[in-house]
């Protein structure tokens, strides 16, 4: 019989690498990408919650993002996922005559 945590952390695999890198777009959000969790004893897929869930895309910054679980024995764990804001477009310059 086991009561409590086991120490063993739950896996969470997030489907981007980071840091992961977007292009601004005014107005926009982004939702950020999904995580999967697995408890290590069982092998049973765990819920895992992003916060934040989204992101402004309307300024260049850099945001991370934090994801967790944990197991029905009470194991938790993170793992954090940086996401880059950025405009990679050339600015256009227009003559006025």
């Amino acid at each position: 019989i086991r009561i409590g945590p086991t120490a063993l952390q739950p896996v969470i695999t997030i489907s981007q690498s980071s840091p992961y890198t977007v292009e601004a777009a005014a107005g926009q959000t982004l939702t950020v990408p999904s995580a999967s969790g697995v408890d290590p004893l069982s092998g049973n897929p765990l819920s895992v919650t992003a916060k934040p869930a989204t992101i402004s895309l309307s300024s260049l910054a850099t945001h991370t993002v934090t994801y967790s679980c944990q197991t029905s024995a009470g194991d938790l764990s993170s793992s954090l996922l940086t996401i880059v804001v950025q405009d990679s477009s050339s600015p256009v310059v227009t003559l006025l005559k």
